[in-house]
């Protein structure tokens, strides 16, 4: 999983150990689920020794904690990367938020079944708790930025706000129910839903 360049600097060295280890708890999480995630199982997906592993990391909760604002950046970055691809309209914006929760990299198998072992920890870890509700936060305000960015360009009335809990609340049971099954329905037709549901906040379905 490791993208990063070959380290030549102490720093670079660092900063590359510390990349592996975070995406090696990604891995180990997803192949063996929390309760089988260890230091140990961590270091070896890394490809490192169990004490380097500790050099950079005393604690499996701290591997923890910095994996999870991995992926959480990685939610990011996959959606500022598909807004690039749009047009610049703030709704066409809006709409590169599900293409980006619902494509690679955010919904590979592995990434898809870490996110799922992060979601149970947000009920019983409360440093994941802490990190999931400033994240979440951020994410959720963002959003309803883009909701009132294109009603101001529409001319349409909106609670950013609440328009935006909404969609999050939808893409993501849509993602739920699609990592869990996804022969109920396609991931089509939950962009799809998305979609109407962005379509019909903005034609005036959440008002201020």
């Amino acid at each position: 999983m490791n993208t990063l360049p070959r380290p030549r600097t102490q720093p670079e060295i660092n900063a590359f150990r510390r990349s592996c280890l975070i995406k090696g708890t990604v891995v180990s999480l997803a192949e063996r689920g929390t309760a089988g995630t260890s230091i140990r199982t961590i270091a070896a997906a890394a490809d490192v020794s169990h004490g380097l592993a500790r050099h950079y990391f005393e604690t499996k909760d701290d591997l923890m904690a910095a994996a999870y604002r991995y992926l959480c950046d990685l939610i990011s970055q996959s959606i500022r990367s598909a807004e690039e691809t749009t047009g610049g309209a703030a709704i066409d914006r809006l709409k590169a938020t599900p293409r980006a929760v619902l494509s690679p990299p955010l919904f590979d198998n592995v990434h898809r079944l870490a996110f799922l072992e992060f979601w149970h920890e947000i009920r019983h870890n409360a440093t994941i708790a802490v990190i999931h509700r400033e994240l979440y936060a951020r994410y959720r305000r963002r959003i309803a930025r883009l909701f009132r960015q294109a009603a101001a360009e529409t001319g349409a009335t909106v609670n950013g706000r609440m328009a935006a809990i909404g969609l999050l609340a939808l893409l993501d049971g849509l993602w739920l129910e699609l990592a869990l099954d996804d022969n109920g329905y396609s991931h089509a037709d939950a962009l799809k839903l998305c979609e109407i549901y962005i379509d019909q906040q903005l034609a005036g379905g959440g008002r201020d």
